[in-house]
């Protein structure tokens, strides 16, 4: 379509994220960072005690807010990318 995807480079920016590399992660995708920290937050999330952690539902509401705030910023840059301000 000649259109840049909105994940293009985004394997790459989580490689190097996860190798501690974090400026090549961005360079690679701007929201690979954010995608790898919440990622990593995530993770950590699932080892602590329930008592540590709020009621499920305001846990999934978090969820929800953080998957629709990634989405609307690979939307974001997506229209971005394409019409050629990045370089």
């Amino acid at each position: 379509t000649g259109l840049l995807c909105p994940g293009c480079g985004m394997t790459r920016s989580l490689i190097s994220f996860f190798s501690y590399n974090w400026p090549l992660s961005f360079r690679y995708h701007p929201l690979g960072p954010v995608i790898g920290i919440g990622a990593v937050l995530f993770w950590l999330a699932s080892f602590w005690p329930e008592r540590w952690l709020q009621a499920k539902m305001e846990s999934q509401k978090f969820l929800q807010r953080y998957a629709w705030g990634i989405l609307g910023l690979l939307v974001t840059w997506t229209i971005y990318r394409n019409l050629g301000f990045f370089i």
